[in-house]
């Protein structure tokens, strides 16, 4: 690797996800500047011309790439509220220029509720490509869900709509009330078949083919793995609904069934160090590649 890229990484050191990306991207020639937005909460513009940025005595230039991972951990309200700060200066300072890469911004879907909106956001490009989807539906509304779940003779998967990571299981519509649910929930088709998830690095696809005897292969000891080169189609898919998200980095989940590709969804901050570990680090790798790419562009 001709260039040493300077990476400053802010998230929380209890995410083990963010954890190991400091130390991994270390291996490939990254030098690492950590910042616990949990306690560093000072960020601000000095009046220099290269715009320099202070951060509790860390100095961040124009030639600094960030890595942002906004998750706030174990942490109280205050703690969070802090980190939250921290987290949206530091992705406003990145994206102000074009010449500063930044995986991934704040606006680039770390919000809650960000599946359901890439979920909507890519039924147009499921179409152009000929990729189908599974339906989904968000609601509250006794009938509603119980008129979905009968539709579904497969089955119905509850799952969560953040990127907080939850599990994702079988809906048993018998047990809903009559009443409205206190709060809407997340349903989607269930589709038989194995797991694929792809995680796209700028224009590079890292795919892994997952058999599972559980519904949630993320929650069992029962799996097995495989590393593949997704299809052409699938990989122009997978980069063009990161692109239409703002991301350059994310991870896109697929059911494949008969050998047809249904989408499932897209995760902006995605858990990966086990695709990671039994890729051997490739995908760290390729995000360490994508920053010094466009460190010398």
């Amino acid at each position: 690797m001709a260039v040493k890229p300077r990476i400053l990484a802010v998230g929380s050191a209890l995410d083990p996800t963010f954890v190991h990306f400091c130390v991994s991207a270390t291996w490939f020639g990254a030098e690492i500047q950590i910042v616990d937005a949990a306690y560093r909460s000072v960020l601000h513009k000095t009046d220099t011309v290269d715009e320099t940025v202070e951060l509790v005595g860390t100095t961040m230039e124009n030639e600094y790439a960030c890595f942002l991972r906004p998750k706030t951990v174990g942490s109280d309200f205050e703690t969070t509220q802090s980190s939250q700060t921290i987290y949206k200066q530091v992705s406003s300072f990145f994206t102000s220029s074009a010449e500063r890469t930044i995986i991934n911004s704040l606006e680039a879907g770390s919000s809650n509720f960000c599946k359901l909106q890439h979920t909507s956001v890519h039924l147009d490009l499921c179409h152009s490509f000929e990729i189908q989807s599974p339906e989904t539906i968000l609601s509250n509304c006794p009938d509603r869900v119980r008129e979905f779940s009968a539709r579904h003779i497969h089955g119905v998967i509850l799952k969560g709509a953040s990127n907080q990571k939850s599990e994702a299981v079988l809906f048993d519509a018998s047990i809903v009330p009559n009443n409205l649910l206190p709060t809407p929930i997340l349903l989607q088709e269930y589709i038989e078949g194995y797991d694929v998830r792809v995680h796209q690095v700028g224009h590079q696809s890292i795919g892994e083919r997952i058999r599972s005897d559980d519904v949630d292969y993320r929650f069992s000891k029962r799996n097995s793995y495989e590393l593949f080169s997704p299809p052409p189609k699938i990989c122009e898919f997978c980069f063009d609904a990161i692109e239409q998200n703002g991301l350059l980095f994310g991870g896109i989940d697929f059911k494949v069934r008969d050998g047809k590709y249904y989408f499932l969804e897209v995760n902006s901050l995605p858990d990966y160090r086990g695709y990671d570990k039994r890729s051997n680090f490739l995908i760290t790798r390729e995000i360490v590649d994508l920053f010094v790419r466009n460190a010398a562009a």
